[in-house]
């Protein structure tokens, strides 16, 4: 299994989710975005699991958890995950 690594970027995303989740419900929020994470340790055992974004950035590849989408690329020793955004997003112009 390759390391996994969050970007400063996929960090902030995770903790804007717990927030926006977190006002009406705490535990939802905190259980979902474990969830997030449990599909990113995911990813780093297969990380060819998701289909490739190379329309969005290089390398990228993506795989969905709920009304999300995990971002991530593939390196020689660890698996990037690069953002983390609700898919009503327009991640095109995001990741550009």
């Amino acid at each position: 299994m390759r390391r996994l690594r969050f970007s400063p970027s996929s960090r902030r995303d995770l903790s804007e989710i717990l927030a926006r989740i977190g006002k009406d419900n705490p535990s939802a929020a905190a259980t979902f975005v474990k969830k997030i994470k449990d599909v990113c340790v995911r990813i780093a055992r297969f990380p060819e699991i998701g289909p490739r974004r190379d329309d969005l950035a290089p390398n990228l590849q993506c795989f969905p958890v709920g009304n999300y989408i995990v971002f991530y690329q593939i390196g020689e020793a660890a698996v990037n995950i690069v953002r983390v955004l609700h898919a009503s997003r327009d991640y095109g112009i995001v990741l550009k």
